[in-house]
């Protein structure tokens, strides 16, 4: 059982969130502003370390929460019921606030049991023993400690459990993670896990991970990244010099105009894995300092993930439009994987725009690449002199155009590639098609993995500001009434909204308000024209309505 979709929609979801909390933080990256800064007479740590702290901290409590999510996420696909405790707590001024002690409770042998997913044990276990006895209907507790390090985890588990077992009768419990995996999950699938953790944090340290120096404002990337799609979309004459002499004319325009014509190459500077590998190694190539004393490999580490990250990706799309039927087993194909999947559609037209020379070039290309360059590099070799460097990022750069000039690429598909991805670049020529291909890649993996079943509705709130982005949130309701359709009163019963963790899409469009809103109107249509297990998921629940200050139009009824 592949969960690839699962765990790439959470993490995905948990790097958005970091971003946000990064581009909350000052210029040079920390949290403090001028005039609320320590000034310790003894300071060992100093600011800077004690700002990434706190970042750390705020973003370890999503992490837990986005693994609880994963976990029920899994349970659902597993068919193992499970039920979310909640609870009231007196505050000391008197009010009464809703609390969630516990990420969900499993009946285990008729008896009930609370689910905690923590770093580490903050609390004693007399604390712990006093506030499961504040909760009714719980017979006992799993705490899961996150530690990956057997020996270290072991021994304080070990520990815990035997002062448990002497005092109280084990009602707690304390394991590990993979425990949790092995006793609920199929075999093989807490190793799924790990891999996909891993590739989160690796982009998560990049992301945030501490700096002795400060770290680039959201401002300088993004102006970074204008100035590389700039780049990219004035090679047109250097990659045409680097085609085959005896390539036909006509293949030679197939794939400018696919690049180029498209802005295919916007994809590279988008919201991606392997936009981001090839950002990096842009970023880190224009701020280096060259050397021939110094290693230089992480330099050009993200050129040679991009290509393979990209490749995939573009097969995903390419395949999803044209006749072959792709099985998406698991997202770890290799790049000879890859490679091979490419030689077998090659002469297909429906997946490619060029014909099978075009395609034996793109195939010879990333052979080479992947013998010389990633093989030899990644896994061989140090990198020391300019000349080096200069190559794999000039065939890296090449083979992106390839890809994306060569295979059959459809509007709808892309917001998946992040092409054309930046939500404040006005688009007054949007087409149905990429405004849909935007809304089903927004919309698909919140019903499958957001929407609680008992839900009684669901709501799409759309708003717009006069020199802001359209905005347009998901929203999970107990109910939405009749009565309350005239005014904003019509989702005040909301469970859930896609604010909370920033996942709303927005889009710049110089549309008019009628004109959005038939935009949205029609998106989800074609949404849920088509059967796939989102779509069939959204029409299971008994109302879809479109709503801003008011309820708009009712989009649905069971």
């Amino acid at each position: 059982m592949d969960n690839s979709d699962i765990y790439e929609y959470r993490f995905e979801e948990l790097i958005g969130i970091m971003r946000r909390d990064k581009e909350m933080s000052a210029p040079d990256g920390t949290q403090h502003f001028e005039g609320f800064r320590d000034d310790y007479v003894i300071d060992i740590a100093g600011n800077a370390f004690r700002d990434y702290q706190s970042l750390v901290k705020t973003n370890e409590s999503w992490a837990v929460y986005t693994l609880e999510r994963i976990l029920m996420n899994l349970l659902e696909k597993m068919g193992i019921q499970y039920d979310i405790p909640r609870y009231e707590e007196t505050t000391r001024s008197g009010r009464r606030r809703p609390i969630r002690p516990f990420a969900f409770s499993i009946i285990v042998d008729g008896n009930r049991l609370g689910y905690i997913f923590r770093y580490r044990v903050t609390k004693g276990l007399p604390e712990i023993r006093e506030t499961l006895d504040r909760f009714d209907g719980i017979d006992g507790v799993r705490f899961y400690l996150l530690n990956s390090n057997p020996s270290v985890e072991g021994d304080q588990i070990d520990l815990l459990n035997r002062l448990e077992t002497e005092d109280d009768a084990s009602r707690i419990v304390f394991a590990t993670l993979k425990d949790f995996f092995e006793e609920f999950m199929p075999q093989g699938e807490y190793e799924s896990f790990v891999r996909h953790a891993d590739k989160f944090n690796e982009r998560a340290r990049r992301l945030i991970g501490f700096q002795s120096q400060p770290m680039p404002t959201k401002e300088a990337i993004e102006a970074f990244k204008s100035q590389l799609s700039e780049h990219l979309g004035s090679r047109e004459e250097s990659f045409r010099a680097m085609l085959p002499s005896d390539m036909y004319p006509n293949q030679r325009d197939t794939l400018v105009e696919g690049y180029f014509g498209h802005r295919l190459y916007t994809a590279m500077v988008g919201k991606t894995s392997f936009a981001d590998s090839f950002v990096s190694s842009e970023w880190n190539y224009a701020t280096r300092t060259p050397t021939g004393e110094l290693d230089q490999t992480g330099v050009v580490t993200g050129y040679l993930k991009s290509v393979e990250q990209l490749l995939d990706a573009v097969l995903h799309a390419a395949l999803d439009s044209g006749t072959v039927t792709q099985e998406h087993d698991d997202y770890e194909a290799a790049l000879g994987d890859l490679i091979r999947r490419v030689k077998s559609v090659r002469f297909d037209r429906n997946v490619c725009r060029v014909n099978g020379f075009v395609m034996k070039h793109l195939i010879d290309k990333l052979y080479e690449f992947k013998d010389t360059e990633r093989n030899g590099h990644l896994h061989g070799t140090n990198i020391y002199d300019e000349d080096t460097i200069e190559s794999i990022r000039s065939q890296a750069m090449y083979l992106h155009f390839l890809i994306l000039g060569a295979f059959r690429i459809e509007e709808r598909s892309y917001a998946d590639l992040g092409v054309l991805d930046d939500e404040t670049q006005s688009l007054a020529d949007m087409s149905t098609d990429l405004f849909y291909g935007k809304f089903k890649r927004w919309i698909s993996p919140m019903i499958l993995f957001d929407t609680p079943h008992d839900a009684g509705a669901i709501a799409l709130m759309l708003m717009k500001f006069t020199d802001r982005p359209w905005e347009l949130t998901y929203q999970v309701l107990q109910e939405v009434r009749e009565e309350d359709y005239g005014d904003v009163s019509w989702n005040h019963r909301m469970i859930s909204s896609s604010s909370m963790t920033n996942n709303s899409l927005r889009w710049e469009a110089e549309w008019t308000w009628d004109e959005g809103v038939a935009a949205i109107k029609e998106a989800f249509s074609r949404f849920v024209a088509v059967s796939n297990p989102a779509a069939d998921s959204l029409k299971a629940y008994p109302k879809i309505v479109l709503g801003s200050f008011k309820v708009i139009e009712v989009l649905y009824e069971r």
